[in-house]
């Protein structure tokens, strides 16, 4: 967590130092403002196809858990019935579905993790385009003060 705090805070610091180099300052605070949003955009779109791959793979897991009851049981009837080559036929077609299966669960797995780092991401994202709301609505109410401040207020501070 130390190095995310040290990195936002340099990315504060950067933004103020350009804020206060830029000649339009406002501007390019809404230029970010647009860009971070975008990026925001474009994770949102990466989540959802992330949460529909994730949603086909436990499709596909619940499918070949019934097909691996199905094939067990086949397996074990064609053994009652003597019938030895149809079952050792239903235990391959078993064991293929459980690899199957396996392989399935750990796309999940990494299909979850994913989501969770685009998640993390989004919120990163969200957080810098409300601090950089801030520091634009920051510098509208000071440029606006400076605009609208009596003439004499110059000369009492001093």
């Amino acid at each position: 967590m130390g190095l995310f705090s040290h990195t936002e805070v340099l990315l504060h610091a950067n933004i103020l130092d350009l804020v206060n180099k830029a000649e339009a300052p406002e501007k390019l605070l809404n230029l970010y403002i647009e860009r971070v949003a975008e990026e925001s955009r474009n994770l949102v779109t990466q989540a959802n196809r992330a949460i529909f791959d994730k949603t086909q793979l436990v499709e596909r897991i619940k499918k070949l858990r019934v097909e691996i009851a199905m094939r067990a049981k086949l397996a074990s009837l064609a053994e009652k019935e003597g019938e030895d080559d149809l079952a050792r036929t239903a235990l391959d077609l078993k064991k293929q579905a459980e690899t199957s299966m396996a392989d399935c669960e750990v796309q999940l797995i990494d299909q979850i993790q994913t989501l969770e780092a685009l998640y993390e991401n989004l919120r990163i994202l969200i957080e810098k385009i409300g601090k950089a709301e801030q520091v634009r609505n920051n510098f509208v109410i000071r440029q606006h003060w400076e605009e609208t401040k009596p003439p004499m207020y110059c000369y009492i501070a001093k």
